[in-house]
């Protein structure tokens, strides 16, 4: 950076200064949290073996930092930077390379496997035909579906269709998000770290056809200055670094607040004073500065702002003094700074934390789940990061101290000898002494001091330490 910063103005020197410090923060992985799954699991994608659902919360396993479920797979990633997946083997799409069977569209592993270390960001959603990963040196790489060229055309194999191994995207990345249509052509999003974000792909509704126009078959350039991007079906949305946000893809339902927009190719600007964004099928959401969660777009089916308002151009206040907006396909989730979530939406399968009963609710209601931190959130599963329990205090020891004496004495007469270690009283009586090495013949440690006869002249060296 020092060699070549000069060449950068300031704008652009702040914001990789910014996404670095963010990059090698998450390269860290300081925060590690207990996951928990619940909903779909049909190809074994939350590693609970193989049964159609997990009806209630579930236990996985502490110490992640990160967790990505689709459709059809599913990754936790440690603290440590190792990468593992369970769910649909198929087309390469657990990065685990390729298995027997593996172009069987059928074939699963219903049980946490091994991927790869050295990770600080995965990224998978919709049918689970991909995934990609940021590594601790910044590179970006992507395993799985490639006919659509959502690693670019560098990848793209027709007569393949898929790759098992990972395959180089990118470098020097600071995000990543994937995505993929209805029709389950994807495409990848990405902010490098001096903010330039990128697409490539099939991002367009309509892009439904191979060799369409509408495709990105190299990485094309779609804005600077950019602080984090998300995907949704045929939509990006993302924050720039002066808190703007903007979105281009899909706009029905006024999800961009502009009335009558259905495609928008080119950005759009959505909303200002933005710290986050969220987005999913016909809505987009936010967070702004001062944690309010906001939302343009169509609230009919998905009871986000439980009023099951018609799409307005207008915002709608979700909440305020939220820390954490995440919406699911049918629901929407509101975490606070202490733990505490809100939940709103239909529920598909047990996804929403109130168990197999439940099945949507008109506004939003408490969570008993605590001690919320982020969730991983698919069409039909969930999972969710909780900072673990507070430990039970432990009463603290009283504190010691080390203390050493050594006694040096030159006799010249035969005598009895008797030196106290502590001639001022400063221990009163509390010290535990023991010999370092060993007395002369004839002495003896009591009561805190050496005692012992004298039976021949020379020089005597004594040491004891103590606590």
């Amino acid at each position: 950076i020092d060699t070549h910063i000069h060449t950068m103005n300031k704008t652009k020197r702040t914001l990789m200064l910014s996404l670095l410090s963010a990059v090698l923060s998450m390269g860290s992985m300081t925060h590690a949290y207990d996951l928990y799954v619940t909903g779909h699991n049909t190809y074994g994608q939350l590693g609970q073996g193989h049964n159609a659902w997990v009806e209630n919360l579930t236990f996985v396993r502490s110490g992640v930092a990160q967790a990505a479920f689709s459709n059809r797979t599913g990754f936790i990633l440690l603290e440590n930077g190792d990468l593992y997946s369970a769910g649909a083997w198929s087309y390469g799409g657990l990065g685990r390379g390729a298995a027997e069977a593996a172009g069987d569209p059928d074939y699963f592993d219903p049980h946490w496997g091994f991927v790869m270390s050295g990770v600080r960001q995965v990224s998978t959603k919709g049918s689970g035909y991909g995934v990609l990963v940021i590594t601790t040196d910044n590179r970006l790489l992507g395993a799985g579906v490639v006919h659509d060229w959502r690693y670019g055309d560098t990848y793209w194999q027709p007569e393949i269709g898929w790759t098992a191994d990972f395959v180089e995207v990118a470098t020097d990345v600071a995000m990543v998000a994937a995505s993929e249509s209805t029709n389950t052509y994807g495409y990848t999003a990405w902010v490098t770290l001096t903010g330039d974000l990128y697409l490539v792909g099939a991002p367009w509704p309509g892009s439904y056809s191979t060799g369409s126009s509408d495709w990105y078959y190299t990485p094309h350039l779609l804005d600077t200055n950019v602080r984090s991007v998300v995907t949704g079906y045929n939509r990006t949305t993302w924050v720039k670094n002066d808190n703007t946000l903007w979105g281009v893809g899909y706009a029905l339902y006024n999800a961009y607040g502009v009335a009558g927009l259905e495609t928008a190719q080119t950005p759009v600007l959505i909303a200002s004073n933005v710290a986050s964004t969220v987005n999913d099928y016909n809505r987009v959401g936010w967070l702004d500065l001062n944690g309010t969660a906001w939302h343009l777009g169509d609230s009919s089916f998905f009871y986000d702002s439980g009023a099951m308002l018609e799409p307005s151009t207008v915002p709608y206040q979700m909440g305020t003094g939220v820390s954490t907006l995440v919406f699911g396909m049918n629901h929407t989730f509101l975490i606070y700074p202490d733990g505490t979530m809100d939940v709103s939406g239909i529920v598909l399968v047990d996804q929403l934390t109130f168990g197999p009963e439940d099945y949507g609710m008109e506004g939003f209601t408490r969570s008993p789940l605590e001690r919320v931190a982020n969730i991983a959130q698919s069409v039909f599963n969930t999972g969710f990061l909780v900072s673990p329990a507070p430990q039970d205090p432990v009463e603290p020891t009283p504190a010691q101290t080390h203390f050493e004496r050594t006694e040096t004495r030159k006799l010249t007469t035969v005598t009895n000898a008797y030196w106290r270690l502590d001639p001022d009283n400063v221990l009163a009586g509390n010290a535990q002494w023991q010999v370092v090495g060993a007395l002369p013949k004839g002495f003896r440690l009591e009561n805190g001091s050496i005692r012992g006869q004298i039976g021949e002249a020379g020089v005597y060296r004594f040491e004891v330490e103590g606590t």
